[in-house]
């Protein structure tokens, strides 16, 4: 299971989205402007430390509700791009408060700004592995935007992408589609809707329409010029290529897609990753296991860095190279990955949860490479009897029954085995 975000809702600075619309007076006061426009400044040309300093000095020299929320915000995306992840989220609590105060609540563009900072809070609580507090945050925002569109559909789509990624699907699909079904509805937040429906058609096998998917969002980046997000949904068209079978049609898109990224000077640290470790998976899937290392490897390092160890994204780097590290027989390094990665997926997701019966799963393939029977079995029947409870992700359990059953087979369990490949046959018809 790949827990990577999928979505990369990143709205830029709120001077950007402020300088359109006239405001409070205060927001142009030349005193407070000049020092908030060198940080400005700071900010494109990636001097975030200076940046912060002079944001600081904002903070303390703002006089109106507008100008500390204006503030607040860009101190968060700041300490976002510094991966202080737990400062950025205090700042957007700062914001969030503050554009949701009742002297801004006449302003047209608090809704905007009050929807981006709620993305924001809610994308660095996901970065830290507080998914509660990220649905929670969201959640909130739905209700306080639910008069104006466009920020509702920036809220609907992160809610639908986090559920996604806890693998919710039943709950993610028809938000995205809501998104999708609105006929007001801006290019930017369709193109949203559609990857995080084609990334859920993909973990089901539905291949045609995920790929579908996946080039219209293609043609809405293309046409928007924004290369950030083609470059994530040719990474996504690329998988699902691959997933299908056809490593062929899916290597010169992730090729395309890691130069993209790699050549983006504001390129999210964790879509670089996501996208090197898609490199991993085709080399995976073609057996060439050091290769497959290397490249988990190096994303394992940029996520560990902006993540820590125990976020669901670094977990799922861990069960990959689990696997190819006990392919080629170091079974200690292996089953170390594979053992830290249960833990991360069960303290975050609960000891029942789908990811929790994948990192599972991935155990017992180490534990059955390394001729270790009963352990393997063992959880090979955890993960399944925890899958079994999670009829929407058939997919998934039906392979975790296919892989069992290949396993007893080969330990001459062949009732067992013929008993487990009926029950996915079954499974996969309903």
């Amino acid at each position: 299971m790949r827990t990577s975000r999928v979505l990369a809702f990143y709205v830029s600075l709120a001077a950007v989205c402020l300088a359109n619309t006239p405001g409070d007076e205060s927001i142009t006061a030349p005193e407070w402007r000049k020092t908030y426009d060198a940080a400005f400044e700071a900010n494109e040309q990636r001097h975030f430390d200076e940046a912060v300093a002079l944001l600081r000095k904002s903070w303390d020299s703002a006089k109106s509700d507008e100008q500390r929320g204006v503030v607040a915000t860009d101190l968060g995306q700041t300490y976002q791009q510094l991966g202080r992840t737990k400062d950025a989220a205090q700042w957007f609590e700062r914001a969030l408060e503050t554009w949701r105060r009742d002297s801004l609540k006449r302003d047209p563009r608090q809704s905007l700004m009050s929807a981006v900072t709620a993305v924001d809070l809610a994308n660095s609580c996901r970065d830290i592995g507080d998914y509660d507090r990220a649905e929670r945050v969201l959640r909130e925002s739905l209700t306080f935007t639910a008069s104006d569109p466009a920020p509702r559909a920036l809220v609907r789509n992160n809610l639908a992408d986090l559920l996604r990624e806890e693998g919710r699907w039943v709950e993610a699909e028809p938000l995205f589609r809501e998104t999708l079904e609105n006929p007001v509805t801006l290019p930017r937040d369709r193109a949203g809707a559609l990857v995080g429906l084609a990334d859920i058609d993909r973990q089901r096998g539905a291949w045609d329409s995920s790929i579908e998917r996946w080039n219209q969002a293609l043609d809405i980046h293309r046409s928007q010029q924004d290369s950030k997000s083609e470059a994530i949904a040719l990474r996504g068209l690329a998988m699902t290529w691959l997933d299908s079978g056809s490593a062929a049609r899916a290597e010169p898109l992730l090729k395309r897609s890691v130069q993209m990224m790699e050549n983006l000077p504001d390129a999210p640290p964790e879509q670089l990753a996501s996208t090197l470790s898609s490199m991993g998976e085709l080399y995976r899937s073609e057996n060439k296991f050091t290769l497959a290392e290397n490249e988990f490897s190096r994303a394992l390092q940029i996520d560990r860095k902006q993540l820590g160890d125990s976020h669901p994204q670094v977990a799922w780097l861990m069960e990959m190279l689990a696997e190819v590290i006990s392919a080629r027989g170091d079974f200690t390094v292996a089953r170390d990955y594979a053992s830290r990665a249960t833990d991360a997926m069960c303290g975050v997701f609960g000891d029942d949860s789908m990811p929790a019966a994948v990192a599972l799963a991935n155990r017992a393939l180490v534990e059955e490479r390394a001729n270790h029977t009963e352990d393997a079995a063992h959880y090979y029947e955890r993960a399944i009897g925890i899958a079994r409870s999670h009829p929407a992700n058939r997919t998934l359990y039906a392979t975790m029954l296919n892989r069992y059953a290949v396993f007893l087979k080969a330990i001459h369990r062949g009732r067992e085995a013929k008993a487990l490949v009926l029950e996915a046959r079954s499974f996969q018809l309903r």
